[in-house]
């Protein structure tokens, strides 16, 4: 992990300018908050890394979008999507991981969660009441996360066990449009694993972009984003992972929008 350590060091300046709590404007002159946001995206790879021998169960990717654009339960154009890399597959070195779903404008009564072994034996589900949310016609579409809860009574994923998750959306009459990704958990280095103890967010989404960890990456950009609500150098990152796994309509909607991310399915 030498690269890691050296791209940390030579970029540790920069990056921490990201949380600084102010910039310095010179006429003529890019601040030095969007040189750290610059240099934050250029730390996101392009073209996200993916394992070719894995298959879902039941044949090829494809699972990511979920529902046809003129399902009733959908308010307007738009899919249901599990965030996802290419082949619906996605690392984590976090025991507890947590899981991003894009969910359009619907009239859906409720959005459920789901997470099952290989087998497709049940380990956790989660359901979320929509019309308890403040806007009870859920119009706004938006980035839902739902991070595992440690005290949910089952033990951590194991490492280098596949695990198929699910966002459902249940709508009038108990039609269900759903959306699913895979997670395997793996045992991250001891470098990286050094190197994260110190690092600052933005350090910690370049290191997890690095090292391949999906759910990690992004789960980092969601933090961020909570320390930063209205910064759009975060929703920038978000664009920039989302075009590396070729989710370009999910990255157009959050270009588009105030306020990409949904106060929606966190679990404590």
């Amino acid at each position: 992990m030498t690269k890691t350590k050296t791209r940390s060091s030579l970029t540790l300046a920069i990056l921490s300018l990201l949380l600084s709590p102010s910039a310095i404007f010179l006429s003529g002159l890019p601040t030095q908050a969007q040189l750290a946001s610059e240099a934050l995206v250029n730390e996101v790879p392009a073209r996200w890394g993916v394992d070719a021998s894995f298959q879902p169960s039941g044949g090829k990717p494809g699972g990511r979008e979920g529902g046809a654009t003129r399902s009733p339960c959908i308010a307007e154009r738009g899919k249901l999507t599990a965030l996802a890399p290419q082949n619906e597959l996605g690392l984590t070195a976090d025991p507890y991981p947590s899981f991003f779903a894009y969910i359009p404008k619907t009239r859906a009564e409720k959005v459920r969660f789901t997470l099952e072994t290989e087998e497709g034996k049940e380990v956790y589900t989660s359901s979320f009441d929509l019309a308890k949310l403040p806007d009870k016609d859920f119009s706004q579409a938006g980035i839902a996360n739902l991070k595992l809860p440690k005290n949910a009574g089952f033990t951590p994923l194991e490492i280098g066990t596949n695990y198929r998750w699910r966002y459902t959306l249940v709508c009038d009459g108990g039609a269900t449009i759903f959306a699913r990704g895979w997670v395997r958990r793996i045992k991250p280095d001891a470098d990286l694993t050094k190197a994260l103890e110190t690092a600052t967010l933005p350090e910690q989404i370049a290191l997890y972009a690095e090292a391949n960890l999906w759910h990690d990456t992004l789960a980092a950009v969601n933090e961020l984003h909570l320390q930063k609500p209205r910064d759009r150098s975060v929703a920038n990152v978000l664009v920039k992972l989302l075009k590396a796994v070729e989710l370009e309509r999910i990255a157009e909607a959050v270009q588009s929008s105030p306020n990409p991310w949904l106060d929606c399915c966190n679990e404590s």
